[in-house]
């Protein structure tokens, strides 16, 4: 699992620049879970109206925690894993 971000090609890592978001780009409906560096919330993209589950993490937490590798791993395993194949 190291670094599965360098297995995009340069057309896959173009399109995840184009589509940056933040926490502003979604209307909040409900917390779904907190945990010791983290929170859920389901949220309803603005432009879309698409569904997503936010995870809000809490930086000072995750490096109380020493939780820095783990929090990445996790980034790349999403990201790897939300690009379609084609």
């Amino acid at each position: 699992m190291n670094c599965l971000i360098e297995t995009l090609n340069e057309e896959q890592k173009e399109r995840m620049k184009d589509t940056k978001v933040n926490v502003d780009s979604f209307a909040l409906i409900s917390v779904i879970g907190k945990g010791s560096y983290a929170e859920v919330l389901l949220a309803r993209k603005k432009d879309t109206g698409t569904i997503y589950a936010l995870k809000i993490l809490k930086k000072d937490k995750i490096e109380q925690r020493n939780q820095k590798t783990h929090v990445k791993v996790e980034r790349n395993i999403l990201v790897f894993s939300s690009i379609k194949q084609v």
